[in-house]
């Protein structure tokens, strides 16, 4: 009977534990990458309940600073009725107030240009039979204000 000399080795040959390892080290790395992908999967599954919470938080955002500044507008400070001089921030909100522009963002001259060329065809005292006239002098004023502002 002979004896396999390579019976320390697990009778495989080099050739054949070299193989084995190879084989078993690939399995480890199919594992690895499996294993990888369900994480991947897990995480993007996590990220798009992310981008939708994230949407829903923009949306509600959106909301409330459309009624802080419709509260602002409505506020005192911007249409003070004490006779006190406004600020130059107060002066540039009650002057957007008056145009019908929005209080919070920047100004663009072809908006208010455009805003004012609406409210003058409805307030000029030409059209309403003199009844508007007070009106037509604020709006002017609040253009002139906002013109001479953006071209700074």
């Amino acid at each position: 009977m002979t004896s396999n000399p390579y019976s320390i080795f697990g009778g495989q040959t080099p050739a054949e534990a070299r193989k084995a390892r190879e084989i078993k080290n690939q399995d480890k790395e199919v594992q690895s990458l499996s294993s990888m992908a369900r994480e991947l999967s897990v995480v993007r599954t996590q990220l798009s309940g992310l981008d939708h919470r994230f949407s829903n938080l923009e949306r509600i955002l959106h909301r409330i600073m459309v009624v802080e500044e419709k509260q602002l507008l409505t506020m005192n400070c911007l249409l003070p009725e004490d006779g006190r001089p406004l600020s130059i921030g107060d002066q540039e909100a009650r002057a957007r107030h008056l145009l019908g522009l929005s209080i919070i963002g920047e100004l663009k001259e072809k908006d208010i240009k455009r805003q004012y060329k609406i409210l003058a065809k409805k307030l000029h005292p030409d059209v309403n039979d003199g009844e508007t006239t007070e009106e037509f002098i604020n709006v002017e004023k609040a253009y002139n204000y906002l013109i001479e502002l953006v071209s700074r």
